[in-house]
């Protein structure tokens, strides 16, 4: 009887650790997710648009992106169909970074930030599109 008790009472400190470390985590993850999103940084003034935060995905999250979300070289040839351009570079950057699609040996550390590049992909787009219309 007093085994189970040991081991539950383990068990429970061992799930607190882990809690307080995806927390840590999380928090570090928060600052750079702020630093990407934000337009200079430690001194932001406001947040980027849509285009902007795909061009430079990779350049903040090297572990998640190897090549940017939406290149230089779209953007430059941007024309009056470009909204099928930003389409497709959100979509194709929301794959890479979507919880369920990380691969299964993806650590604490990418699928925390995966999830919080996710959310912030989503919100500027949806600010994106209002603006189109």
């Amino acid at each position: 009887q007093q085994k189970r008790v040991d081991e539950m009472k383990r068990l429970e400190s061992e799930q607190d650790r882990y809690i307080d470390y995806k927390q840590e985590i999380s928090s570090l993850m928060d600052e750079r997710v702020d630093f990407w999103r934000m337009s200079d940084g430690i001194n932001a003034k406001k947040e980027k648009n849509l285009i902007h935060l795909m061009l430079t995905l990779h350049e903040h999250f090297p572990e998640l992106f190897v090549t940017p979300a939406l290149t230089t070289e779209q953007f430059n040839n941007f024309d009056d169909n470009h909204t099928t351009t930003v389409r497709k570079s959100y979509r194709a950057a929301l794959l890479k970074v979507h919880p369920d699609r990380l691969p299964a040996d993806s650590t604490s550390e990418q699928k925390i930030l995966a999830e919080k590049v996710f959310d912030i992909l989503n919100k500027s787009f949806n600010k994106w599109r209002e603006a189109q219309c």
